[in-house]
């Protein structure tokens, strides 16, 4: 038996094992290993892992650990003819973060054939996931649970990208720096009590099916429950150059576009959005329309108070504090990237018409 002890970087330990280390872990990282060789070619390494100061960042479970906070894991990882064959007892504490986990390695260790977490929990994340890679290299993944963070895994990939070095950062006024390879193929199965898109925000009873394809989402179906026991559904099916077409219902307008992370100021209603996509990466567009019926808009911004106030039905909706109620909206819209651009939205309500042109743009919260 053989121990050790010290302290070195990620990348120096992900060369003993599983290449992808480097894709959510940066940085220094302590150590305490022990080694045992048994019978038949096969070994075994104990390992003990402080990871105060490594930088980690896990976008599917929409979770980073900045270095300075504390965290620890362990494993033992299996060895047959000096090769890495599995991971088992891994354990990953920390953060706000707790991580159970088995791993079968393929291809010398290099890379992850299934993984079988009984636990993962993480701010909004509390799942028990499976993984499996096919032959083809595709990644199936399942999670079931009591709820999922789908923010991490469909948002700003960017925002969990490591900064660069201070050297890379010099070589890139020289030259562009070198293109982030894209993702493998994933395809993902959700079951979840509760699927959240913001700060307790999200549907209840949701279920799902996703599938990316060279870094782009190529298909997205998700299902559940908005209150009081509304439907909530979403579909996005593109090709790979990102020709497809989109759809949502709501049975509950209101309680959909807060469970998506849009708005508060909308009570009741239905909406249906029907969009056609095209292009890929950030820049992709989706042109579409929108109809949204027999609803309320409540905390309205001045403009609008003051215009509906002009009727008499208006004002007395207005005083009453309970909202502006609308029969029915139809418009069309464009969204590519950031920027929100609607034409022809008109609304009716309290004796009073409204239609509504112009852009928004998320990112600098701006509107004209």
């Amino acid at each position: 038996m053989l121990e050790a002890q010290g302290r070195s970087d990620i990348r120096h330990l992900a060369s003993f094992g599983p290449d992808f280390l480097t894709d959510y872990a940066r940085g220094a990282v302590g150590a305490k290993v022990r080694y045992a060789s048994g019978e038949n070619r096969q070994a075994t390494l104990n390992v003990e892992l402080d990871l105060a100061q490594t930088d980690l960042r896990v976008a599917p479970i929409n979770w980073k650990k900045a270095p300075g906070v504390a965290a620890q894991s362990r494993f033992v990882m299996h060895f047959l003819e000096g090769k890495p064959t599995r991971l088992t007892d891994l354990r990953l504490d920390g953060a706000g973060l707790q991580a159970a986990a088995t791993v079968l390695l393929a291809d010398g260790g290099k890379e992850v054939a299934r993984i079988d977490a009984p636990k993962v929990k993480a701010g909004g994340v509390d799942v028990a996931v499976t993984m499996t890679r096919s032959r083809d290299g595709v990644y199936a993944v399942k999670a079931t649970g009591a709820s999922y963070d789908v923010r991490g895994l469909l948002g700003d990939e960017a925002a969990f990208d490591f900064p660069a070095p201070p050297d890379q950062g010099r070589q890139s006024r020289e030259a562009p720096p070198p293109r982030k390879p894209p993702p493998p193929p994933m395809a993902i199965e959700l079951q979840v009590g509760r699927l959240l898109f913001g700060d307790d925000r999200g549907v209840a009873d949701a279920e799902g099916r996703m599938r990316r394809d060279g870094g782009e989402w190529t298909a997205i179906g998700l299902r559940g429950r908005t209150p009081p026991k509304r439907d909530l559904a979403i579909r996005l099916d593109r090709n790979a150059a990102g020709d497809g077409a989109l759809t949502l219902y709501a049975s509950n307008a209101g309680a959909a576009l807060r469970a998506l992370d849009v708005t508060d100021r909308v009570r009741g209603g239905s909406l249906r959005v029907r969009g056609a996509t095209s292009g890929a990466g950030p820049q992709a567009v989706i042109d579409g329309g929108v109809t949204m019926d027999d609803y309320t808009v409540v905390d309205a911004p001045a403009l609008a108070h003051i215009l509906n106030a002009m009727s008499v039905t208006g004002l007395a909706e207005l005083l009453s504090g309970e909202g502006i109620s609308f029969g029915n909206l139809t418009g069309s819209f464009r969204k590519q990237g950031d920027l929100l651009r609607l034409s022809e939205v008109r609304t009716a309500g309290g004796a009073q018409g409204l239609t509504v042109e112009g852009d928004n743009n998320h990112a600098k919260d701006t509107a004209r």
